[in-house]
């Protein structure tokens, strides 16, 4: 189980998906038959709500609704789209935590709140935020329907613990949409032979997006809990180097292994955060980047020595 992987093919030979098996899907393409959305037009919405103090919506949606609990750590925005034939949309975006040093300057006490809702996400417990998440959806919906939009029309949306959260909506309110970077919810409130629309989408080197237990395809991170599951279809982007690095720093914080190894793979796993962030996930999306040939080329150049030489 704690072999190290040597190689780049002794990743990509682990029965997962890889980086062009998610351009080569119908996944994105069933996304926008279904909801006339784009993928990108959800992950901007997700990433908007960051800047939502600063920043009107991103084109094609209009703010209608909104909701904030700065103890709970929470804000979420209903984004309406406005269809010519009147086939209107309307997304529920969730902010996931900011960590930046604005926030901390100008609202710490929001921050600490995000903070501890992530803590609970970790143990498996349901925050604040989540019921924060399910009521504004349930307002939300019931206004919806006063206008005319079926629930079939509404999706959620959501990067990290906004993707948590949408994630919790979707799974008690049986609705669709995307999430990025979603650590997964406590496995207790995902009910029984449901039929997901969500679709979640990890950048494979994610520590946060891979901290749900869903083998086969769970990557082999020291960071993970079988008790914590994402609802819905996990997505893999962006390249496969990265889950060789989470593999690597898994097998060098296993059992019986020296300081120096554990050391070593606490740094690839601290590291390892920048895939996590909003920035990595928007350029694992990019529609105009041939994947194969840019993961190929990659790959082919890497140079993934054994693990005591990766610290020279």
């Amino acid at each position: 189980m704690y072999a190290l992987p040597t190689t780049p093919l002794d990743f990509l030979d682990a029965d997962r998906p890889t980086s062009w098996d998610f351009f080569n899907n119908t996944c994105r393409q069933n996304l926008i038959e279904e909801t006339g959305l784009t993928l990108l037009d959800f992950f901007h919405a997700a990433q908007w709500t960051y800047s939502h103090l600063t920043e009107a919506p991103p084109q094609p949606f209009t703010l209608i609704d909104e909701a904030f609990d700065r103890d709970a750590g929470f804000y979420g925005a209903a984004l309406r789209v406005d269809a010519p034939d009147g086939t209107d949309q309307i997304v529920i975006a969730f902010e996931g935590t900011d960590p930046s040093s604005q926030t901390l300057r100008t609202d710490p006490v929001f921050l600490a709140g995000q903070l501890d809702a992530d803590a609970q996400i970790y143990l498996g417990q349901i925050p604040e935020a989540f019921t924060d998440a399910f009521n504004f959806t349930q307002e939300v919906l019931e206004a919806a329907e006063v206008l005319g939009i079926p629930k079939e029309n509404i999706y959620v949306t959501g990067h990290s613990l906004g993707g948590a959260e949408a994630g919790y909506v979707a799974a008690q309110l049986d609705l669709g949409g995307a999430t990025f970077g979603a650590p997964g919810i406590s496995a207790s409130v995902i009910p029984e032979g449901g039929t997901p629309g969500l679709v979640n989408y990890v950048v494979y080197g994610d520590p946060v997006g891979n901290y749900a237990g869903e083998p086969p395809n769970r990557l082999s991170n020291i960071l993970y809990s079988d008790d914590i599951l994402h609802f819905g279809e996990v997505q893999y982007i962006g390249s496969p180097a990265g889950g060789l690095q989470l593999d690597t720093a898994n097998a060098l914080l296993a059992p019986n292994r020296t300081d120096t190894e554990e050391l070593a793979g606490l740094g690839l796993l601290a590291d390892a955060v920048k895939y996590h962030l909003i920035t990595s996930y928007e350029d694992a999306l990019q529609p105009d980047v041939d994947a194969q040939a840019m993961v190929g080329s990659l790959l082919a150049n890497l140079d993934v020595s054994p693990v005591p030489d990766l610290w020279v």
